[in-house]
């Protein structure tokens, strides 16, 4: 338990101090090592996704959040972030789509 909350502190500091391709690189290390270990990968693959975010580069965000939209039981953040996503890469169609299927229409039915 207190190597798993270790890892986590370790990125978020790697986020906090703006260092996001350390943030990336050590989010892929840990994929790596929980699919050798059969161990879930939806939170690492998420934390890549969420490092390349702020790092600029929202397609290779999109592709993160997707891998781990597709391993989750529970994927509101997941989709909240590709509405995020697609809002920074001009497609407003699917970040609608995405954040409607959190909140629902605002259409009339």
């Amino acid at each position: 338990m207190q190597a798993a909350l270790t890892a986590d502190l370790r990125f978020y500091v790697f986020l906090w101090q703006r260092r996001y391709d350390e943030a990336r690189y050590y989010a892929d290390r840990m994929t790596t090592l929980f699919d050798k270990m059969r161990l879930p990968l939806d939170r690492w693959l998420e934390r890549r996704g969420d490092a390349a975010f702020y790092a600029g580069d929202y397609v290779e965000a999109r592709s993160s959040y997707e891998a781990s939209l597709a391993r989750r039981d529970d994927p509101n953040s997941v989709l909240l972030k590709l509405s995020d996503v697609h809002f920074k890469l001009g497609n407003l169609e699917r970040e609608r789509h995405y954040r409607e299927k959190i909140y629902g229409s605002l259409r009339p039915e």
